[in-house]
């Protein structure tokens, strides 16, 4: 595709302008986030400044929502909630199980480009991602 446009060479205000994860899944199924249904989302993508509660998250961000959830129902907006002390409960036990993609293959893709360089490489990535986890007390 001569429009195709790597995440590696957008910004993350970019990424996250350009990219919502509202549409259609890979099975063909529609899939719409009804804002309305959630407003703990909506209230910390106005705080994060993000211009959609279902933009793709930092991992920071993954972590902060977490955190914003559990105080949302149990000390904000949603304490009034009939469920809140059960979802602050839940969200407060929340582990992360966090895949990330690299391929490591030197061959080329259909537009020349080797698969190796489409992302950061392994190193850089790894100490990005860890940093945040660690810095977070999630190891």
């Amino acid at each position: 595709m001569a429009d195709e446009v790597l995440i590696k060479d957008l910004t993350l205000r970019q990424v996250q302008q350009r990219f919502v994860c509202d549409g259609v899944i890979r099975t063909g199924t529609p899939q719409t986030n009804d804002r309305a249904l959630s407003p703990v989302a909506v209230a910390f993508a106005k705080q994060q400044g993000v211009a959609d509660p279902y933009v793709a998250p930092t991992t920071q961000q993954l972590f902060d929502f977490v955190n914003f959830y559990v105080d949302w129902y149990r000390s904000g907006p949603g304490s009034s909630d009939p469920k809140a002390s059960v979802l602050w409960h839940n969200a407060a036990r929340v582990r992360f199980n966090i895949e990330t993609k690299l391929n490591p293959r030197s061959d080329r893709d259909d537009h020349g480009n080797r698969f190796n360089q489409r992302t950061i490489g392994p190193v850089p990535f790894t100490r990005k991602v860890a940093g945040v986890i660690e810095s977070n007390g999630m190891q």
